[in-house]
């Protein structure tokens, strides 16, 4: 025998309960997952701050050698004409001379030769705190000095550990050139670890 569908029970949608049900269970799953994807958005931020900057390090080098001259790699504080060397914020200029209070001018003019800006806006959240404001590299693809950088969403107060679920990353540049970023919550025995 076959079950008849009473035509007026297949008209209507949801009831109002079944509705509030659904916004509930929507609302707990929403809520579960907001602090894992704000995370996963500041680990996104601290990284692209640190792909960032190891491209300008790698473009200063690059630079250095292939004009066999000094370039230098400079943290400031802002890309303004007004702009002065800082070991915490997230702006860095690669270029021929000390950028500092040149950050406005156009590309490849005197007296600085700014080969590249990169302002910090482009990662908002991402704060460089380092050991330097400023490195150098020479002809060779050798750098002046020993440069420790740490990225994370606050200055660093020396350990470059995160905090919470923060995860930092450190940057650094040996005196030979060799340029390296590593996580400093992994193991010195993990690859990606400091």
């Amino acid at each position: 025998m076959l079950a008849l569908i009473h035509p007026q029970r297949s008209r209507q949608g949801f009831s109002v309960i079944e509705l509030m049900i659904g916004l509930v269970v929507l609302v707990i799953l929403v809520s579960i997952g907001a602090p894992a994807f704000s995370t996963f958005l500041n680990n996104n931020q601290i990284r692209t701050a640190t792909n960032a900057i190891q491209t300008g390090l790698q473009l200063a080098r690059a630079e250095a050698v292939s004009r066999n001259a000094t370039v230098f790699f400079s943290l400031t504080d802002g890309v303004t004409n007004t702009c002065g060397l800082s070991t915490s914020g997230s702006t860095w200029v690669v270029s021929l001379a000390n950028p500092t209070g040149r950050c406005g001018d156009t590309l490849n003019t005197n007296p600085t030769q700014i080969i590249q800006i990169r302002p910090g806006a482009e990662t908002r959240k991402a704060v460089i705190t380092s050991n330097r404001s400023q490195i150098s590299f020479n002809g060779l693809g050798r750098a002046s000095a020993a440069i420790d950088m740490c990225i994370g969403l606050t200055a660093d107060e020396g350990e470059c550990a995160g905090v919470g679920d923060e995860r930092r990353l450190r940057m650094t540049v040996a005196v030979s050139g060799q340029i390296r970023s590593c996580n400093p919550a992994l193991s010195s025995s993990d690859p990606q670890g400091c």
